[in-house]
Order: structure tokens, then sequence, then C-alpha cells
């Protein structure tokens, strides 16, 4: 009886690992300059004059343009300590950025969802026993 809980977990796990997808993006009411230079955060969604929208990963500001900043870290090897790079692309140039949005996370979806899982495992381990432990 004890196993048949296991056997749910992986699916416990992936649940929650869903919760990543109750992201949304919510707009800044502050200029592309103040969002990057306040709160640097680590995703932002630019809105191009255009109308186009691209996701920019790292991003700053550099000169006039937004940046996307790649940082990459080599391993130690023997007595040498590890190297990081980092490399900036230039993406956008700041006049043409009509809005910038933030990634926010729901979080009630996450928890209903949650809550009916638990019960979920709860009601079956009732079922497995009121029928004698063979699920």
């Amino acid at each position: 009886m004890r196993t048949a809980g296991l056997r749910f977990l992986p699916g416990l796990l992936l649940l929650l690992g869903l919760a990543g997808c109750f992201t949304t993006w919510h707009p800044t009411p502050a200029s592309p300059r103040v969002a990057l230079s306040e709160d640097a955060p680590a995703t932002v969604r630019v809105i191009t004059s255009e109308g186009t929208s691209v996701v920019v990963r790292r991003p700053r500001i550099i000169g006039d343009s937004i940046v996307a900043v790649e940082r990459r870290c080599r391993a130690p090897v023997a007595d040498e300590p590890s190297r990081c790079t980092e490399s900036a692309t230039a993406l956008l140039h700041v006049d043409s950025v009509t809005a910038l949005e933030l990634p926010r996370t729901t979080v009630w979806p996450v928890v209903a969802l949650t809550a009916v899982a638990v019960g979920a495992l709860a009601a079956r381990g009732a079922w497995c026993s009121a029928w004698g432990g063979s699920c």
C-alpha cells in the first residue's frame, strides 16, 4: 500500500513543475531606462513602436540600446579557477520601445491544482484501503 502513493509522485512533481506555465506579463509604468536600471529583472518582454514583442533575458541598457547580457562560465580544470565571460548582444534602440512587461507567476491556479492532486491521492488511498489495499 505504501508503494501505491509513490506511483503518483512523478505526476505530482510534474504538476508542481507546471507552476511556471501560469506566468503572465504585466506592464511596468516606468520608462525603459528606469525599469532596467532599478529592478534589473531577469527577463522582460519589450513592446516596440512597430507592435512587435521581444523577450529579452538579462536585459541591460548600454548607451542607447537594450542589450541581452549572456554570461558563460567554464568549469574549473585542475588548479585553475572557473572563468566567466560576459557578452552583450544589442537588440533594440531605447527610443523604439513603447512598453516593458515583467513576468509574474499567478499562484492560485498552482495552489488549486496541487489541492486537487492531493485530494485525488487521498481519495484513491481511502478507496484502496476500503477494498482491502489491492490497488
